[in-house]
């Protein structure tokens, strides 16, 4: 066996594109036993645990009169991280369309992007230690607050000596559950406050702890993802190990990709890049990069997308078309390319039902993504802030805006926009490009409008530095 868990006369999954995964438990059988050996043995891995945290295996006369019985469906992942093989991932998924919850009940937070970029950047600016958790079969960890029965999915099904099907009893929460997200975040907030964390008003997905005056470890949470930043290694060292004794979970150590980006570290800085997402999907929908003249730089829009293009009726297959294109930028967007945000706000608002030409501009928009792929957000050491006490330094982060009077022709409103940095010369934390709600009645209210916006961001900012209590 190779030292990555696929065999060694069988070639490593291969990440340049996407799919690829088995859809069935007949696919899988279907499948050369060498290729096949890495999905039973994930198949597998998911049973137990699912027995040793979540299910009890019991007859059908076990259950309850008038208790419904669930479906559940298996699917099967090959993970990458930044294009390398990392694991092969089976689970087993409640069918949670079918179960009656309300939005309070189903509701789950994760850290706001533009907390994590914060993060990221005082990181960079006073050099802090990043590293990285992954808590595993997370939703597991949760009970569930009303019992479940299902039927067990065909490749996990198990029989009693006369051959009666048995059934499962889900104790613990499961992935497809509606109220899984919801009773995990909890039980995760309630362990790190109960541990000494600090839940912070402005993100209820980061927690802050402090050893003493001086040393601390902030750790922001997306579901089973932890980011972890402290100013001091041991201490952020012991956080992450203290952390993985409440949850099992896979140590990352130093942070080299999150949500999908790679984050490059050096003496200078962080660099956040998209490129290995990004060449990927470019390739799989053919989209070339522009061929802009020498010395110039492509403008991201061929021409504004209007409203009164839209046609009378629905073109599916534009739409279907024009909608995983616009998935991809927007992602693409709050990620890492911020600034694509006024070319991203154009095309989105067409989207309901896009014509041709609209697509020609989106796929413009594509070319120019992919010719300008290699363009990262960087966040860069600086030397008076990373020496500096704490609390020592009056920090001042910087928001810029501006807006175009009642230049939008589908309603002669004004557009507006803003950038947020922490520090000149940084990349920025957050962008918003929007239309007012209302005609403005001259260039000045629509100045005043866009400003208010981005005063309510900076207000957002200025509350969330204040609670982490490091300025």
């Amino acid at each position: 066996m190779a030292a990555s868990g696929v065999p060694e006369h069988v070639a490593a999954p291969d990440a340049s594109t996407f799919g690829g995964d088995p859809v069935s438990w007949r696919d899988i059988l279907q499948m050369l036993p060498a290729e096949s050996k890495r999905y039973k043995d994930a198949t597998l891995a998911e049973l137990n645990g699912l027995k040793r945290k979540c299910i009890s295996v019991l007859p059908r006369s076990a259950i309850p009169k008038g208790e419904k019985l669930y479906n559940a469906s298996v699917l099967w992942t090959t993970k990458f991280i930044n294009g390398v093989y990392d694991k092969t991932k089976c689970r087993s998924c409640f069918a949670g369309h079918t179960f009656d919850k309300s939005h309070t009940d189903c509701y789950a937070p994760v850290a706001k992007f533009i907390s994590v970029l914060i993060i990221l950047c005082l990181s960079a600016m006073h050099g802090w230690h990043l590293t990285g958790l992954d808590f595993e079969m997370a939703y597991l960890n949760a009970e569930l607050d009303v019992p479940c029965y299902m039927r067990a999915p065909t490749c996990m099904k198990e029989y009693d000596a006369d051959g009666n099907e048995l059934y499962w009893k889900c104790k613990s929460c499961m992935y497809g559950h509606p109220a899984s997200g919801a009773l995990w975040a909890n039980l995760l907030a309630k362990r790190l406050r109960d541990h000494g964390f600090k839940q912070l008003l402005t993100d209820q997905c980061v927690f802050t702890i402090w050893k003493d005056d001086w040393t601390f470890t902030i750790v922001a949470v997306n579901v089973d993802d932890c980011i972890l930043a402290s100013n001091s290694q041991a201490y952020g060292d012991q956080v992450r190990a203290e952390l993985l004794q409440m949850f099992p979970g896979k140590d990352l150590g130093r942070l080299d990709a999150f949500c999908g980006m790679q984050i490059h570290h050096s003496k200078t800085g962080l660099r956040v890049s998209l490129l290995h997402y990004l060449t990927k999907f470019f390739s799989l929908f053919n989209i070339q990069p522009l061929q802009p003249r020498a010395g110039t730089i492509p403008n991201p829009l061929s021409s504004r997308p209007l409203k009164a293009d839209c046609p009378p009726e629905i073109l599916p297959d534009i739409k279907s078309k024009y909608l995983k294109l616009t998935g991809m930028l927007i992602w693409v967007y709050t990620h890492c390319r911020l600034d694509l945000a006024f070319p991203i706000h154009a095309i989105t608002r067409v989207m309901h039902n896009p014509c041709q030409q609209h697509l020609d501009i989106l796929i413009h928009l594509c070319r120019y993504v992919c010719s300008t792929k290699t363009w990262d957000l960087c966040y860069h050491y600086v030397d008076h802030l990373a020496t500096a006490p704490l609390r020592s330094v009056d920090f001042v982060f910087y928001a810029f805006c501006d807006s175009s009077w009642a230049d939008d022709p589908d309603a002669m409103c004004s557009t507006g926009g803003y950038f947020l940095f922490l520090q000149r010369g940084q990349g920025a934390i957050s962008s918003k490009s929007f239309v007012g709600k209302n005609p403005a009645l001259s260039s000045t209210e629509a100045e005043y409008v866009c400003a208010a916006e981005g005063c309510k961001e900076s207000l957002w900012v200025q509350q969330f530095l204040q609670e982490l209590a490091i300025f």
